[in-house]
């Protein structure tokens, strides 16, 4: 009977972009639900990882290779251990100047790239119908 917070979308966006780090943690998928090798997982990007830099927030992020098709290196952080955590945080929290420049990369290329609209604009080219 896990409770789940909730927020209505423009007090999410404001929380993400009064944030100085907006951490984002994606869930791993069993394998065989997608008929991937069986001794790896399948990371599935979330939501978060559009809507934060969306919204004009900062993000951190676990790893997971898939997000490098849509943010670069530049535009949204991302660990590849529990120790980098640590240490990204610290780094972005003292140094300001590279995390708004990465801030407003990231918030650049969502809004160009992944909005809905976006999307939906692809989903017609790829049907043939735009």
């Amino acid at each position: 009977s896990r409770r789940r917070l909730t927020l209505p979308i423009e007090d999410e966006n404001k929380l993400y972009s009064s944030a100085k780090i907006s951490l984002n943690f994606h869930e791993r998928e069993a394998s065989q639900s997608f008929n991937v090798a069986q001794d790896k997982d399948y990371d599935l990007l979330n939501q978060r990882t559009f809507k934060i830099p969306a919204s004009g927030g900062f993000e951190i992020c676990d790893k997971v290779p898939s997000l490098r098709q849509y943010f670069a290196e530049n535009e949204v952080v991302m660990t590849v251990n529990d120790n980098d955590w640590f240490q990204k945080i610290d780094y972005y929290l003292t140094h300001e100047k590279e995390r708004l420049a990465i801030k407003e990369k990231g918030t650049a290329r969502a809004l160009r790239d992944h909005t809905y609209h976006t999307r939906i604009k692809t989903l017609f080219q790829l049907i043939g119908f735009y």
